[in-house]
């Protein structure tokens, strides 16, 4: 998008921390205080304004609509009702389950409109399929908020003794000390991967044990048959999407059928019949379609 239109990024932050690292100009703003907003959008006069909020009330949705040419409001849960006429993006598979009203807002969903990070938009070289699991990714997002990696480090070593095990530590883990208790000589633990390194490493793994945000995305577009974990409300409909396809478990407390579901992938043509389901979208495309 930067490459055709000028865009800003503007973060509800008072200055206090530091700003993300990208190529756009980023501005802090807390842009939910309706004074500031309405100043700042005098100032800038956006054609298109894009919002991704779970805090932000109907009345700023408002502002910005008047504002604006178009607004496009991501959404992933049906928050709120959206201002008359604003497009509504859900840049995610459950889309399709919520019951948007397609009279007031035009609303743009599914495996069309996925987004994915640049480095896994292109044709990747996928490798054929192992017979045996000799690699296990495992990525519980950004923050591991109930603390299921330990867990599943613990039950992997268990049922595949000899695999190596790839842990992807997120940003906001708090639970880093006890997971580094229970690594063994073959976990490997990632931390700080920025969007190429996941895709490559993604790439050499056999199988991946994942929450169920974005990841399943890459996941799905990287071939790698997958265990897909619940681990917050919002990704309800898009685990309920991934389910016609995978094997999914919807509360932290199913973690301990992860051995009976690992026993189904060691079969090398249930992974076989997942990357055909795959097969099936397209999600490379998403970030154009939306442009």
């Amino acid at each position: 998008m930067s490459e055709k239109h000028a865009v800003t990024l503007v973060l509800d932050e008072d200055g206090s921390i530091p700003l993300i690292q990208t190529e756009l100009p980023v501005i802090a703003l807390n842009w939910k205080e309706e004074s500031k907003l309405v100043t700042y959008l005098d100032l800038r006069k956006p054609d298109v304004t894009i919002v991704d909020s779970y805090l932000a009330d109907s009345s700023i949705y408002e502002i910005l609509n008047n504002s604006a040419n178009q607004l496009i409001c991501i959404d992933d849960n049906k928050r709120m009702n959206y201002p008359q006429g604003a497009s509504i993006l859900n840049p995610g598979l459950g889309g399709i389950f919520l019951d948007y009203d397609q009279t007031r807002n035009p609303v743009f969903t599914g495996s069309e409109f996925v987004l994915l990070r640049k480095p896994f938009r292109g044709d990747l070289k996928i490798s054929d399929l192992e017979s045996e699991i000799k690699s296990i990714f495992i990525s519980m997002g950004g923050a591991d908020l109930l603390n299921l990696t330990p867990s599943i480090i613990g039950i992997l070593s268990d049922v595949f003794p000899n695999a190596t095990k790839e842990v992807v530590v997120g940003p906001a883990f708090q639970n880093f000390e006890e997971i580094k208790t229970k690594v063994d000589q073959n976990s490997n633990l990632h931390k700080n991967l920025d969007a190429t390194s996941m895709k490559d490493l993604m790439l050499n793994v056999d199988l991946a044990i994942t929450a169920g945000g974005q990841t399943t995305y890459e996941l799905a577009k990287c071939g790698v048959p997958m265990i897909v974990i619940q681990t917050a409300d919002n990704q309800n409909e898009n685990v309920r999407f991934w389910k016609e396809g995978c094997r999914v478990m919807n509360t932290a407390k199913q973690i301990f059928d992860l051995p009976k579901f690992i026993e189904e992938y060691k079969d090398i043509k249930k992974r076989h019949e997942i990357r055909k389901f795959y097969a099936k979208f397209e999600f490379s495309k998403g970030i154009l379609r939306i442009i």
